[in-house]
């Protein structure tokens, strides 16, 4: 069994503190587990830390985004019409649900804020996880890529998306050398 294939003991909403509580409380009563078992155990429960440490930034990153900030569009016209959108985005930790306000009117597409606050990358996978899974496929192929970022961060990033990952990479290149 991976370390991502632990099973969490709390409510997917529980907070990052109480999580870590939990860890704690596992870690205290623990008394017969090998070191690698322990090691193992902890490693499962950090990645799932990191979520929701990035989940719970992301959600007051949003909130505070979205008070009292009136949105216009590019003529000055406020978006009026306020909606809740949710975002998942893939990061090296695993799944984060972003909620965040999305303005606009009948005339205008809507508009998130804290897309750009946040500088969220246009495709769902982090900034760090793109980079990771460039790197991967530069030293493997892709279908090793793939297994790789998958046994050993969890994630399952498909072939065609690790292909586009290293265009979009690679698009970059000619703008850095100059």
């Amino acid at each position: 069994m991976g370390a991502h294939d632990i099973e969490q003991q709390l409510a997917p909403r529980a907070s990052a503190r109480s999580f870590f509580e939990q860890i704690e409380r596992e870690l205290a009563e623990d008394d017969d587990s090998t070191a690698e078992a322990v090691e193992a155990h902890v490693s499962g429960r950090v990645d799932e830390l990191a979520r929701r440490l990035l989940e719970e930034h992301f959600a007051r990153r949003a909130q505070e985004a979205g008070a009292g900030v009136e949105v216009v569009d590019s003529e000055g016209r406020p978006l009026t019409h306020v909606r809740e959108r949710r975002r998942v985005l893939t990061t090296q930790f695993g799944e984060v649900e972003l909620s965040r306000p999305s303005h606009s009117s009948r005339e205008h597409a809507g508009v998130r804020p804290t897309d750009d606050v946040l500088e969220l990358p246009e495709r769902r996978y982090s900034y760090p996880l793109q980079e990771k899974a460039v790197i991967a496929c530069l030293r493997d192929s892709y279908e090793e890529a793939a297994e790789e970022l998958k046994r050993y961060l969890g994630v399952d990033i498909p072939k065609r998306q690790l292909e586009e990952l290293v265009l979009d990479a690679g698009a970059d290149v000619a703008a850095f050398y100059e």
